[in-house]
């Protein structure tokens, strides 16, 4: 698969990578991946660019943007598909009204039961799990599916989901193509509690665990582990280095965010199921390092039937804030043992499914796709 970059959002210089790749007439479409630039226009420019392509584009903007020579910053990743991509946008996903299962019945009246879906979300959108639920019962398991929630490494609300309509807010776009791939999945992210009740939550937010305030039972696990207390001034600093893990049968934790106090509530990346057990995680730099190394090797023992071209990855953003000036190494571990090119994209929680298990929405979790 052919890739295009340019280390700049200028008009002219995405005209001139997306012409270069639609020049090739084995590209059919487009994922498109934009490192959110904050004094750029979110409008106009994108519809101008996107729309009647020869090529469908797909995509999103993402806090920064990966290949093997590190994280890029500033501009944009193009890769060139070898098929025509079937699409679909989903809106307004935070809206309780929205039907995520009516718009994929629409849109693929006929699920072909394999090949491989990207899903692009906002990242901050309320109805993630219900899209989720909706794609894995309308696809089934049989599909591979990789992608992530699109934002800003601020955790601010903007349009970051794109289509050839433009950048959209609170919606996903879905892609299907009939692509072989093999991903993997893992987080290194281990338990210091024992399970709590979720008894009070709402969507996003976790108002109580075991009866109790949320953040204060959070922030009494913390301050045991860590020796700190958490306060609202020390909140964004602990916070990336003890998440929540909900536990499922047969599988590893799934990893859940929290990145906002709200009075004695938890607002966390992704939903929070009242009744679930979570316990609070943490984890350090050899964990996680052993954990990209484990979701590429994974991906690596299910690539046997078809050569792969192409290492598409969506690393969590709060992994690489958390990593640091380590985070070079979890690229390079990536990358390590053949000369097969990266593409991915930090991102606000990531959708995955290893072809054995239930489709997922993650947080400060490594996905490791071959294409």
């Amino acid at each position: 698969m052919q890739i295009g970059a340019t280390p700049d959002l200028r008009p002219e210089s995405l005209e001139e990578m997306l012409q270069h790749l639609e020049a090739n007439p084995s590209v059919g479409s487009i994922l498109l991946m934009v490192a959110h630039d904050p004094s750029r226009s979110e409008s106009a420019d994108w519809t101008d660019l996107l729309r009647e392509r020869r090529c469908t584009v797909f995509g999103g903007e993402f806090p920064g943007l990966l290949t093997c020579n590190g994280v890029m910053e500033h501009g944009a990743l193009a890769v060139g598909l070898p098929q025509p991509a079937q699409t679909t946008r989903i809106d307004e996903l935070s809206n309780p009204a929205c039907d995520p299962a009516e718009s994929l019945e629409k849109a693929f009246p006929d699920p072909p039961g394999h090949g491989l879906l990207f899903v692009f979300v906002d990242g901050l959108a309320a109805g993630i799990d219900r899209l989720v639920n909706a794609l894995y019962d309308h696809f089934g398991l049989e599909t591979g599916y990789i992608g992530g929630g699109c934002g800003n490494a601020r955790f601010q609300p903007i349009p970051a989901v794109l289509d050839p309509e433009g950048l959209h807010a609170d919606s996903a776009v879905v892609a299907w193509l009939d692509l072989p791939a093999s991903i993997g999945v893992a987080h290194g992210w281990e338990p210091v509690s024992a399970p709590l009740k979720v008894t009070s939550a709402s969507r996003n937010v976790i108002y109580s665990l075991d009866w109790k305030p949320a953040a204060d039972v959070w922030g009494h696990i913390v301050q045991e582990h860590g020796g700190e207390p958490p306060t609202p001034a020390s909140f964004d600093r602990l916070a990336p280095a003890y998440p929540f893990g909900i536990g499922r049968i047969g599988g590893e934790l799934v990893v859940r965010d929290p990145i906002q106090l709200q009075g004695d509530a938890l607002v966390c990346v992704g939903e929070v199921p009242e009744g679930a057990f979570v316990r609070v995680l943490t984890g350090d730099h050899n964990t996680l390092l052993n954990a990209a190394r484990k979701a590429r090797d994974r991906s690596r023992e299910r690539a046997q039937d078809f050569t792969p071209t192409l290492r598409l990855t969506m690393d969590c953003i709060s992994r690489a804030n958390f990593l640091g000036n380590a985070y070079d190494q979890e690229l390079a571990i990536l990358c390590e043992g053949d000369a097969i090119p990266l593409a991915g994209a930090l991102s606000l929680g990531e959708i995955a499914n290893c072809g054995d298990e239930s489709l997922e929405f993650y947080n400060k979790t490594v996905t490791a796709g071959l294409l």
